[in-house]
């Protein structure tokens, strides 16, 4: 089974045999030799993947796939189908006897954060919060004054910048850093058993120093289309 994740800023697949997960570095060419296809977007999905689905078994998920409700039963219109695969991820991730509150923080184009209450291997969604993600917080500042450089995310990043690039990237990732301490440390005060998983494309550049983080796993929104569509999870 070929799993598709378009997002904001670009595509990403992955195969599933048997709930293991390989990247696909071509998505066109895994298309092409799959009979089963799993798609979560958050936009249309470009004509060019559209004209290449054709003669494919596809499952597209979206916030009434009767595979997902068995999840989350009550899931409100809108919610982003990138953000309701990772939730089901952390859902499935848990002993099927877990009582309790989770926080799901998706570090991509924007950082989500979904705040679970599970029981039993079901979920309500409880609310949450969407903020800039790096890149974004970096492009913002390159694209609305009239000198700052646009930058990668990968690069040096500390708290006390040197020159403008450092102070940039510092400033971008430290305050994303900073960001998700102080939500986890609110959310905590009010439920002091949380679990916190950690998600998205920045998953790596900031899991190392956060400490309250139960799970970081960039690939979760893959595991969750597993969990959602993968026939031995369909009992």
């Amino acid at each position: 089974m070929l799993l598709i994740d378009i997002g904001n800023t670009r595509a990403k697949a992955c195969m599933c045999d048997n709930g293991q997960l390989k990247p696909c570095a071509n998505i066109a060419e895994a298309i092409r030799q799959t009979d089963e296809i799993v798609i979560c977007s958050v936009g249309p999905v470009h004509p060019e993947i559209e004209n290449l689905l054709s003669g494919h078994k596809v499952s597209r998920l979206t916030t009434e796939s009767p595979e997902a409700l068995r999840f989350i039963p009550d899931i409100p219109k809108g919610y982003g189908v990138d953000r309701l695969a990772a939730d089901i991820a952390c859902v499935c991730a848990l002993p099927k006897s877990y009582k309790g509150t989770v926080l799901v923080i998706d570090t991509g184009t924007c950082i989500t954060y979904d705040l679970l209450s599970v029981n039993n291997g079901q979920a309500e969604i409880m609310g949450g919060t969407i903020s800039p993600g790096i890149r974004l917080r970096l492009e913002a500042m390159h694209n609305y004054t009239a000198a700052l450089p646009l930058l990668p995310v990968q690069g040096p990043a500390p708290v006390i910048g040197y020159d403008t690039e450092t102070c940039m990237r510092g400033g971008a990732v430290n305050g994303v850093r900073w960001e998700i301490e102080g939500y986890i440390r609110t959310v905590l005060l009010k439920h002091p058993q949380l679990r916190v998983f950690l998600t998205g494309g920045d998953a790596p550049t900031l899991s190392h120093d956060l400490q309250e983080i139960t799970t970081s796993d960039p690939m979760m929104l893959f595991r969750g289309l597993s969990c959602i569509f993968d026939p031995q999870n369909r009992a």
